[in-house]
């Protein structure tokens, strides 16, 4: 598993196997946000088989799944949210890491600019302009 820190408190990844749930407890992950739709591929781990493995782990989990570029407002809402109750470290993940990063970045985007957030997953690989036009 490869992570990236987009902050302090939050990370992503692709997607994750069995031994990373202690990796992740480890770095002090408190939140699993999950934005990965079950069956997008084959012999992918399921919402109830990542449910599971959090609470092994005494990681909260929340499941957010969204297809590539559909990001609603239900769906940021639902990522702030899980963040804002969290008091540890968060971590998304999805196939690659960029829905984690979209999906993050425009649950902050009352409190911080495109620009900011922009720079922070360029730092990390990934790019926001799929999702510029909903700041």
């Amino acid at each position: 598993m490869t992570i990236a820190m987009l902050t302090d408190e939050y990370s992503v990844s692709g997607e994750l196997s069995e031994h990373d749930f202690t990796a992740l407890a480890e770095l002090g992950v408190t939140l699993l946000i999950n934005a990965r739709p079950d069956d997008e591929t084959e012999g992918q781990k399921n919402d109830r088989e990542f449910k599971t493995l959090c609470e092994q782990h005494g990681i909260d989990y929340v499941h957010v799944p969204v297809k590539p570029g559909q990001y609603s407002e239900s769906d940021i809402k639902a990522v702030a949210m899980a963040l804002n109750e969290t008091e540890g470290k968060a971590h998304g993940f999805c196939r690659t890491g960029a829905r984690a990063t979209h999906l993050w970045a425009l649950s902050q985007k009352e409190q911080k600019s495109f620009e900011e957030l922009q720079k922070k997953a360029q730092a990390n690989g990934f790019d926001l302009a799929i999702v510029e036009s909903q700041f």
